[in-house]
């Protein structure tokens, strides 16, 4: 083996032995799987849906039991609504081999569903989706008035929060 080539495999091997030292990421929720039985304040994207757009429970518990076991036929099994296709759904079992292990990076919780964050964050995306092809500066006509107004009323008053 060339003096490269012993550098590399030294190299590889040193970033693999400590990143394999990271501990796992917490696995903390928000609450609201538990402070809801029906489920409102949780994922269920492509999952069936009553009338009202409630999560059906057994195609909930589905998904969950495919996430528990981390089986391919499990996650064929979801039950889905809509004529929907999970995509990749095993991707976050993968491994990585560039760069740390990403079971060991934790990201922030989302906000409690009844909470100040998640209304204030809400009121953000519809205006977004309201005023998305109204030019904010300059804006000689008072459209984004409306906007600007009821955002400063939310809890993010002040604060600017980047696209």
């Amino acid at each position: 083996m060339s003096t490269r080539g012993r550098n590399t495999l030294f190299l590889r091997q040193t970033a693999a032995l400590t990143q394999s030292l990271r501990p796992p990421a917490s696995t903390a929720n928000n609450g609201d799987e538990a402070l809801y039985p029906n489920l409102i304040g949780t994922y269920g994207k492509g999952l069936l849906h009553s009338q009202v757009g409630e999560v059906d429970l057994p195609s909930y518990r589905s998904m969950l039991h495919a996430l528990t076991t981390q089986n391919h036929a499990d996650f064929t099994n979801i039950l889905l609504g809509y004529g929907r296709k999970l995509v990749n759904p095993g991707a976050s079992f993968a491994y990585d081999l560039v760069g740390g292990d990403p079971h060991t990076f934790s990201i922030p919780l989302p906000p409690a569903f009844s909470s100040a964050r998640a209304a204030a964050d809400m009121v953000e995306l519809y205006w977004q989706a309201l005023a998305r092809d109204a030019p904010f500066f300059p804006d000689t006509r008072g459209r984004a008035t409306p906007t600007a107004r009821s955002l400063r009323r939310t809890c993010f008053a002040g604060q600017h929060r980047g696209a």
